[in-house]
């Protein structure tokens, strides 16, 4: 309640300051022309908003943060609904600035903050720089649902969506969605539920407000939201020919427990029997001279786990050891194939392979009705995206049989491809995608659907927490 009172207090700070400088900007930096809400960017637009922030910064000095714990995303969502203030107050908001993202998971938190780059991380990178692109105007919340509803509450109107996991460590979306007794909750048909992975359908309003990374594969058009990430085809030095590379696997594993079965019972390496390495070395090595196996690292477990259960490289495998994302990127761009060992699923490194003109091996499985013709019957795969690719690109491995294992191997050191992505991938269609998506006018989709489920009519949406809510 006190931090509550203490932001209330310094925005109404804010506004007062505004409007005593607006009496006192001079008429050289004053809007010449008629009152708007929107301008587009102009030397004009940007030497009063400059001008103004010049003057707010003493009353508003930069701290840092990180002393603070984990309040930084307060910070910067304070100084953003400040600079909505001075543009409104100033009328020169430029194009798109009063229209607003809240970014309410973790993960977004984890990116910002501390520079994760995993496949959440990748992701929010390519998402942020296309918003601001665009000039729309990013507020961040972490995973705390009571700050996205604290926040929301103060610029409903400008609040275009808020893109969120449903839970969090501070609250729910349960939690705060508005309903008929929260009448000040956040309405569901704003909220965006994210997952990297695809097919998770947790909104309670319709398909289309699961936001999803990955695409996943399937007969059918996925009817989720999917938001790509971009992905770089790489140019020389960056980019090497598949002449000039050694025979070299890179096998994607970052930790060392990926390549044992430990006490995760749904974990299982794709090469369980750990020899297939040793013995495909000794075969390759007199088709492809100077054949190896690579890979980059270490035993993440705490020491009393490491000591209980010690675990060692298996046997035909050199590691290079812990290595930055600049450093990985330098040996996998010397490898000629990338190897999967079942996790991590879904991951971008794959992606990253073929950019750089290097097939990836997927290891999948199945069950016993399955038809290996059919990847749709298919138990499980490493990269359920890659599934729509086969040879050379992408080889898919029978989890466990040694002889899909090594073919899958000498196909990809025999044949070179050329560097490749899907087009959804492009910065074009990535910025294309983001812009529909922040163009749509999701309240009257959201209408229908509520029309249709109050009147009882056959329901068009799927997931299992659809119901009524509120607009």
């Amino acid at each position: 309640m006190i931090q509550l009172r203490r932001t209330r207090a310094t925005l109404s700070l804010a506004l007062f300051l505004f409007i005593g400088l607006l009496v006192f900007v001079p008429s050289s930096y004053r809007p010449s022309a008629v009152n708007h809400f929107f301008t587009r960017d102009t030397p004009e637009t940007e030497r009063i908003q400059e001008y103004v922030g010049n003057k707010l910064e003493p009353y508003f000095p930069k701290h840092d943060w990180s002393i603070h714990g984990r309040e930084d995303y307060k910070h910067h969502t304070e100084g953003k609904l400040r600079e909505l203030a001075v543009c409104i107050a100033t009328d020169t908001c430029r194009e798109n600035q009063t229209t607003v993202v809240i970014y309410g998971f973790i993960h977004s938190h984890f990116h910002l903050y501390n520079g994760y780059m995993g496949g959440e991380g990748i992701w929010v990178s390519s998402l942020t720089k296309y918003l601001e692109e665009y000039g729309y105007t990013i507020l961040h919340a972490r995973d705390d649902w009571h700050y996205m509803w604290y926040v929301y509450n103060q610029i409903p109107d400008m609040v275009k969506a808020v893109l969120a996991y449903p839970g969090g460590q501070y609250g729910t979306f349960k939690d705060y969605v508005k309903t008929d007794r929260k009448p000040d909750g956040i309405p569901a048909w704003k909220v965006f539920l994210y997952n990297y992975f695809p097919y998770h359908y947790d909104s309670p309003v319709g398909d289309a407000w699961n936001v999803h990374s990955e695409l996943g594969y399937g007969k059918l058009k996925p009817n989720f939201t999917f938001l790509p990430y971009e992905l770089d085809l790489p140019q020389p030095p960056a980019y090497v020919p598949t002449e000039e590379r050694p025979y070299r696997v890179y096998i994607l594993a970052k930790f060392l427990r990926y390549f044992y079965h430990t006490e995760k019972p749904w974990y299982i390496p794709a090469w369980e029997n750990t020899t297939f390495f040793s013995a495909a070395k000794a075969d390759l090595e007199v088709e492809f001279p100077g054949f190896e196996f690579v890979v980059g690292c270490y035993d993440d477990r705490k020491p009393d786990a490491q000591q209980a259960q010690p675990m060692e490289l298996p046997d035909g495998i050199r590691n290079l050891g812990r290595m930055g994302k600049e450093e990985f990127e330098e040996q996998l761009k010397n490898s000629r194939a990338l190897l999967g060992i079942g996790w991590p699923t879904l991951s971008p490194s794959p992606h990253q392979a073929l950019n750089l003109g290097i097939p990836f091996i997927s290891p999948f499985s199945l069950w016993r009705h399955s038809k290996i013709a059919d990847k749709t019957t298919w138990a499980q795969t490493q990269h359920e995206t890659l599934k729509a690719l086969d040879p050379p690109f992408v080889y898919h491995a029978e989890r466990g049989n040694y002889t899909s294992f090594i073919d899958a191997i000498r196909g990809a050191m025999s044949t070179p491809i050329p560097q490749f992505r899907f087009t959804y991938a492009t910065p074009q269609n990535v910025k294309w995608a983001i812009g529909e998506w922040m163009a749509t006018d999701w309240r009257s989709r959201a209408e229908e659907i509520l029309e249709r489920r109050k009147a009882g009519q056959e329901e068009t949406e799927n997931g299992k927490n659809l119901e009524k809510f509120v607009m």
